[in-house]
């Protein structure tokens, strides 16, 4: 009985070998399967460096004066509209335009950390045709019944679209800001330049051309275009229609007459 069963054993210890050899014979010859990489590679992103032209900023106390159609001049802005600043978005995005000496602010992001050293600044006319309703009224925000609205200093207006140079009245249509700014992804640099819109008889387009030198390597960036502007077209025989909003303490809107041929002491009819 003994002898069975020891016999028994050793049939099923030698099948057990054989069968462990013959899987590791298998595992030698079969190729071996590579397991599915959970992720893709992305190429690196090439660097990448752009401008932007957009409104200048406007200091919480400033006012503003832009010219707009007589609809729009008269129209009621939207009630979450309470700061000169969102009364100024709304009216451009309406259809108002600037006038005079307009503040511009350029941005220049990156898609890597690098310094920018100098930026070009160049206004040129554009010939696309103005298709909007005429702006012949000022419309313009005060932040309180108190404020004054801006003007630039003289040397602030730097860049002039239209006109040509003379040696009685240089046209500067260009000009370089020297100061470095430092860019990284998601931190831009940002400029202010001031652009004089004046010597036009009606509306008109410009565009904002941007030359950037960035680590002593000259980069041209076209930045902008068309953007769209019109003389302010009063003077000593004509007083354009004037709305004025003022937002504080609460909004109130006052619409006054043009006045045609005024003489001294001469008031506009207001409502």
């Amino acid at each position: 009985m003994r002898t069975g069963v020891r016999r028994t054993l050793i049939v099923v210890v030698c099948f057990a070998a054989g069968f462990l050899v013959s899987r590791a014979v298998r595992w030698e010859t079969e190729p071996a399967t590579t397991p599915p990489t959970p992720w893709s590679t992305v190429p690196a992103q090439e660097p990448r460096i752009d401008a932007r032209v957009a409104p200048g900023a406007l200091d919480d106390g400033a006012g503003w004066v832009l010219m707009a159609a007589e609809d729009l001049a008269r129209a009621e802005p939207p009630d979450d509209v309470v700061d000169c600043g969102g009364l100024r978005d709304w009216a451009l995005r309406e259809g108002a335009v600037p006038a005079g000496n307009a503040p511009h602010s350029i941005e220049v992001t990156a898609n890597y950390r690098t310094t920018v050293q100098t930026v070009h600044v160049r206004v040129l006319p554009d010939p696309t045709p103005y298709s909007g309703k005429p702006p012949t009224v000022r419309l313009a925000c005060l932040p309180r019944p108190d404020a004054v609205l801006p003007f630039p200093e003289p040397d602030a207006a730097r860049v002039k679209v239209n006109g040509e140079p003379s040696l009685l009245d240089p046209v500067q249509k260009q000009t370089t800001l020297y100061r470095p700014h430092e860019v990284r992804p998601r931190s831009p640099a940002e400029l202010e330049v001031v652009v004089d819109l004046t010597g036009s008889t009606g509306p008109f387009a410009y565009r904002v051309e941007i030359d950037v030198v960035e680590q002593n390597e000259f980069r041209g960036r076209a930045a902008s275009g068309p953007l769209f502007a019109t003389e302010d077209g009063g003077g000593m025989g004509y007083w354009p229609a004037t709305a004025t909003w003022t937002m504080s303490p609460s909004r109130t809107h006052v619409y006054c007459e043009p006045v045609t041929n005024p003489t001294p002491g001469t008031e506009p009819t207001c409502t």
